[in-house]
């Protein structure tokens, strides 16, 4: 036969007691740690007290960052600009001067490409 389902308790002076979920419920009544039935003639009888088992403590880990290192923000590449690189760009501070700086490399390669701009003629 099964056994009623107490509720375990600890009164003032940290004893033992249960309580009948079963039979007593509305009662309330507390039975000492000792009795193994409460006080109900058709009660099978009390379930065992839970043992608990607690887990053993982990060690505490402590992790120290080391200090974060601040870089310097980076500066527009672009020529004749010393604003600073927006976060969502990679080398200009906007749209506008990375035109303006592929505008002026653009020029300074031409200038320096030699091209022979003569005109040609013809071979007799």
């Amino acid at each position: 036969m099964a056994k009623c389902w107490v509720e375990w308790n600890k009164d003032a002076d940290n004893n033992d007691y249960w309580i009948c979920r079963k039979y007593m419920m509305g009662f309330k009544v507390k039975h000492p740690a000792h009795a193994d039935r409460c006080y109900i003639a058709t009660c099978p009888g009390r379930t065992s007290k839970p043992e608990i088992h607690l887990p053993e403590p982990r060690p505490l880990i402590i992790k120290i960052e080391e200090p974060r290192v601040v870089e310097e923000p980076r500066v527009c590449a672009a020529h004749n600009c010393d604003k600073p690189v927006a976060a969502h760009k990679q080398n200009h501070c906007s749209e506008a001067c990375r035109r303006r700086a592929n505008r002026y490399a653009y020029k300074q390669r031409q200038k320096t490409k030699k091209v022979d701009i003569s005109p040609k003629t013809p071979a007799e």
